[in-house]
């Protein structure tokens, strides 16, 4: 997934940061540059805090491994483990 270029969001790392280490010290006051923010819970931080990790490009990606055994005695159908394989990823 390509990086996000700089937000119109007014996002930043130092807020990511900010807002990171107030979740970290259980307060829910963050405070930066000059400017402070009161969270009515942990809760709607950390959701805050996914919402500025996806619009900086810094949200982990969601993938899927399968991983499949066939020692070639399992053949139903005709199909191959090659053939499983193809048709999950595809």
């Amino acid at each position: 997934m390509p990086k996000i270029a700089q937000p119109t969001t007014g996002f930043t790392l130092a807020r990511l940061v900010a807002l990171e280490e107030a979740i970290a010290s259980g307060v829910r006051s963050v405070s930066y540059d000059g400017k402070s923010t009161q969270f009515g819970s942990v809760d709607e931080m950390l959701r805050v805090r996914e919402i500025m990790r996806v619009a900086l490009g810094l949200a982990p990606q969601n993938r899927t491994l399968l991983a499949v055994h066939d020692r070639g005695t399992n053949q139903v159908g005709g199909s191959t483990t090659e053939d499983t394989l193809t048709s999950n990823w595809t």
